[in-house]
């Protein structure tokens, strides 16, 4: 075996990417973290976009909340969420509006949010509208 394949192959032994989720080993130990490809711009809706208010406003607090889920260390969560301030901040994003989503985000708990909801739908019918002012 090279020695290139067989560094590479060792250094992935602890971590392991799933979609969204990077899964870490450190002994008996295993947390996770969130994972973005490399292609990945962050280039979230502008806060200016032409879109109802109510989805421009929970932007920050449903990314907050799904850095929340994923994300099972307290201290790679604060600087993941840091990170998001600023991301969000580059589109635009007034800065209360974006600590207010995360304080939203922060107040619920990981067990909650790990929950899988099941809803009844049989008898909504869809309603579509267009965002076109």
């Amino acid at each position: 075996m090279s020695p290139i394949l067989k560094f590479t192959m060792e250094s992935y032994r602890s971590r392991l990417s799933f979609l969204d989720i990077m899964i870490i080993k450190s002994g008996d130990c295993i947390t996770t973290d969130v994972f973005y490809k490399i292609t990945d711009t962050k280039q979230y809706l502008m806060f200016a976009s032409c879109h109802p208010t109510q989805t421009i406003n929970n932007i920050p607090c449903t990314l907050a909340r799904r850095l929340c889920t994923i994300i099972s260390d307290t201290e790679i969560l604060d600087t993941r969420l840091k990170e998001l301030q600023v991301f969000l901040l580059q589109r635009h994003c007034p800065r209360k509006l974006i600590l207010n989503g995360i304080t939203k985000a922060l107040s619920l708990d990981r067990k909650e949010l790990l929950t899988v909801k099941t809803q009844n739908m049989k008898n909504v019918i869809p309603y579509i509208s267009t965002n076109n002012p």
